[in-house]
């Protein structure tokens, strides 16, 4: 792991930064990064430099860039500023059991009560930092929710194919 360089300068969760920062980590780095863009590695950290708010990833690259790693930070981040919720799906069908999907709901929605609970105990206020630690637990809350969503839509679906039979 880098010690040096735009990986060593932490950008804030939740911002354009961070996500594009993400990416590009996904991807193995900056010269990996450029290679799936079609950008040079220059401008790859040039985008993702903490010190230059005014230069961003391609829309084209992005989409490229994303679609390459399967994972989507620059398109959460996105939805989450025109307060849309966009939680990734599954692609591989569901078989945990419905104990355990109920197990890891509590855990995550545990782990966001001890949090507020911890953040609210020394000055019953929640300050930017703490709302960014929140946020992420809200979003692994969310995605655990979304695959019980699936595993329940999948169970209508088959109710639905012996119903027909």
């Amino acid at each position: 792991m880098r010690t040096s360089g735009s990986y060593a300068i932490e950008r804030k969760y939740g911002t354009l930064a961070h996500a594009q920062a993400k990416l590009v980590k996904f991807l193995g780095g900056h010269e990996k990064a450029g290679k799936v863009a079609g950008l040079s590695t220059g401008h790859i950290q040039r985008c993702t430099s903490p010190n230059d708010k005014r230069t961003n990833l391609p829309l084209r690259c992005i989409e490229k860039m994303e679609a390459t790693c399967n994972k989507y930070p620059v398109t959460e981040y996105l939805a989450s500023k025109a307060n849309l919720l966009l939680v990734q799906l599954s692609p591989v069908k569901t078989k945990k059991k419905w104990l355990k999907h109920a197990a890891v709901i509590a855990k995550e929605f545990g782990e966001l009560l001890q949090k507020i609970a911890e953040f609210l105990e020394d000055d019953g206020d929640i300050n930017e930092k703490e709302a960014r630690v929140l946020l992420k637990e809200a979003n692994d809350c969310l995605q655990v929710m979304a695959d019980l969503k699936l595993a329940v839509e999948m169970r209508i679906e088959q109710g639905k194919k012996s119903s027909a039979a």
